[in-house]
């Protein structure tokens, strides 16, 4: 049955990122018949479910890996994640208290106070502005490689990518070395 066949590949496809979106797009079907094979399949769920955590778990390692690289070839970046995240010495000293203020209104010798919306607001411009920076400095190496579906990575998605580009650009360089 063609349905059988499909939902191996499908399978096989989730192991290896975690991913639903690219997995489907692999073997050519949309995410709503996956998710209504898994609706009406139970056995179907079961290993579609154990195939997202392999697959989570093995872009995970490779993550990691690209991450130690990066702290092994003296990539500031890298070091700096790894001992904020790795080590109390090196660990942000923030608190997680958040204090909500109610009021009725601002009195007059008050300025108003910035808001959660102000301030994502404040970060989601910045993020824009450093990814925008970012595409400026690598596509002045040469225009940048797609993703692995064919598709060109966005400004939302270049910092996600950084490692990738950096890695395809030495590679480009040393094959034009050659």
């Amino acid at each position: 049955m063609i349905d059988e066949t499909l939902k191996i590949e499908l399978l096989k496809e989730l192991e290896k990122a975690g991913n639903i979106l690219i997995a489907c797009q692999k073997v050519g079907i949309s995410r709503a018949t996956f998710y209504r094979w898994k609706e009406t399949d139970k056995d179907f769920k079961k290993k579609a479910t154990r195939a997202e955590r392999l697959g989570r778990e093995s872009s995970n390692d490779i993550a990691e890996y690209g991450l130690l690289k990066g702290a092994k070839e003296g990539k500031i970046e890298h070091i700096k994640y790894l001992l904020s995240h790795n080590s109390k010495r090196y660990k942000p000293n923030k608190s997680d208290k958040v204090i909500i203020e109610h009021r009725s209104g601002p009195k007059a010798s008050e300025e108003p106070k910035q808001t959660i919306e102000d301030f994502i607001d404040i970060m989601t411009s910045r993020n824009e502005e450093e990814a925008a920076e970012m595409r400026v400095k690598y596509e002045k190496m040469g225009p940048l490689p797609l993703k692995s579906d064919g598709t060109p990575i966005s400004n939302e998605e270049i910092g996600m990518y950084e490692g990738f580009i950096i890695e395809y650009f030495k590679k480009k360089k040393a094959e034009d070395g050659s």
